[in-house]
């Protein structure tokens, strides 16, 4: 992960499990880019407005869409 300058996800299936929920290993690997400051992007062919709820109700911050 050293290595690593920014990290891209997209959101159904991947950030996302099949119930829409984080599962606690992607939780612990999103603690640990936000430890070591890595950028983490969320992205998705859903319109904005699908993705800021999503995002909102989990508790992510400095959400920026555009």
């Amino acid at each position: 992960m050293d290595d690593l300058k920014i990290v891209f996800s997209d959101v159904d299936g991947t950030l996302l499990d099949s119930r829409q929920e984080i599962t606690p290993r992607t939780r612990r690997a999103l603690k640990l880019l936000q430890k070591k400051e890595i950028p983490f992007v969320i992205i998705s062919a859903r319109r904005p407005s699908g993705i800021e709820p999503i995002v909102r109700k989990r508790g992510f911050v400095d959400l920026t869409i555009s």
